[in-house]
């Protein structure tokens, strides 16, 4: 029996969720069986996701009971093994918030190559470049000579997707919550333009000045008034990926304009995704990614908490915008 702790749900968020929403339980962790392998977390993702994760009214999926382990994406460290899984393997997947636990395997969805670094594994070369990557390539299509908005542009999936843009040939604006990360967006990241959608009362405008002939493609992560704005400045055929709506209930979104008319006079393609209906891709689409990487053409900021029990807390400051880039739990060095 292995002791430590793990993060669960104590009760379901009202509106975003809360540090006290969880709580820090000591949890003993079983010596693996037939077909098992013991897994040491190393780090863990805070994602927006998790808002959604944790919903009682989640939209999609089943809801978490009450007590059980907080939903995060981790590397771990394979420590014992009596599956295909080698001792010394570095591993991804849905483990949870916690230090320990028993995988049979069908949980992993990646086995790292030992010269990454881990936290790559849930950045760039994991599951926040997938989604960028898939979004612009394989649902929006960009071409080179595009313009491309990305919204949430100095949040991990939001300044990917815009460093995937430039690398294409297009043209980039972000919008971004406050100075500071409109300055990430164009000193680090390589934005041509970044809207401070704090500082603009009139968004539409403010689009429509950084891109006057128009937006061919709208990378969506925050949905909302944001969406409607970016819809009346999209040119004819342009086409809209839907990746997050973090501005709305996922239960209860709430009414906004009508853009039925819109799309059809201007023809658009509005599709939402998800990163895994694109699974047959992964090799491909992370070679493409490992070769910007190798290339210097993308970089992600890092907010590193330590200790898995401080994770709630993150997520709570994450989803009030009082980060930038990604934000990574050191659970075990």
């Amino acid at each position: 029996m292995t002791p430590g702790h793990a993060v669960v749900l104590r009760s379901y968020p009202e509106g975003l969720p809360r540090a006290t929403d969880f709580e820090w339980v000591p949890e003993t962790t079983p010596e693996p069986g037939d077909g098992q392998a013991l897994l040491r977390i190393l780090w863990a993702s805070i994602d927006p996701a998790m808002r959604t994760w944790h919903s009682a009214k989640p939209g999609r999926g089943v809801v978490r009971p009450l007590g059980t382990v907080m939903k995060a994406v981790a590397v771990a460290e394979v420590v014992e093994s009596r599956n295909g899984l080698r001792v010394g393997d570095h591993v991804v997947g849905s483990f949870g918030m916690r230090e320990w636990c028993i995988s049979d395997g069908t949980d992993v969805t990646r086995i790292l190559d030992p010269a990454i670094d881990p936290r790559l594994g849930l950045g760039t070369l994991g599951h926040i470049g997938l989604t960028a990557f898939a979004g612009l390539h394989k649902v929006a299509r960009v071409q080179a000579g595009e313009t491309v908005l990305v919204s949430s542009a100095a949040g991990a999936t939001g300044a990917l997707a815009g460093q995937i843009a430039v690398a294409a040939g297009c043209r980039v604006i972000g919008i971004a919550g406050g100075s500071d990360k409109v300055a990430i967006c164009l000193t680090e990241y390589g934005f041509d333009t970044c809207i401070d959608r704090h500082a603009e009362a009139d968004l539409v405008a403010a689009i429509r000045a950084a891109a006057p002939e128009g937006i061919d493609v709208f990378f969506d992560n925050v949905g909302g008034s944001t969406l409607d704005a970016v819809m009346q400045n999209m040119n004819a055929l342009g086409r809209v990926a839907i990746c997050g709506t973090i501005s709305v209930s996922s239960s209860e979104p709430g009414q906004g304009p009508r853009h039925e008319r819109l799309m059809l006079d201007k023809q658009l393609m509005v599709q939402g995704f998800l990163t895994s209906q694109f699974e047959v891709d992964y090799s491909e689409m992370l070679e493409a990614l490992a070769l910007l990487h190798s290339e210097d053409r993308l970089h992600l900021r890092e907010v590193l908490v330590e200790g898995a029990e401080n994770a709630p807390l993150a997520l709570e400051k994450l989803l009030a915008g009082e980060f930038a880039g990604k934000v990574l739990v050191r659970i075990a060095a």
